[in-house]
């Protein structure tokens, strides 16, 4: 998801058609997969 938001530049409603998903649902995996990352480089 990271890779796809930030380094394709693609949009929410790109990925939710993308991964066949609902724009929420990339939503809450997007901001849970940012805290994780921020979590192990923080530690």
């Amino acid at each position: 998801l990271i890779l796809l938001r930030y380094y394709n530049e693609l949009s929410l409603e790109e990925m939710a058609s993308m991964l066949h998903i609902s724009n929420g649902a990339v939503r809450t995996r997007l901001s849970r997969t940012t805290a994780l990352l921020k979590n192990i480089f923080t530690e």
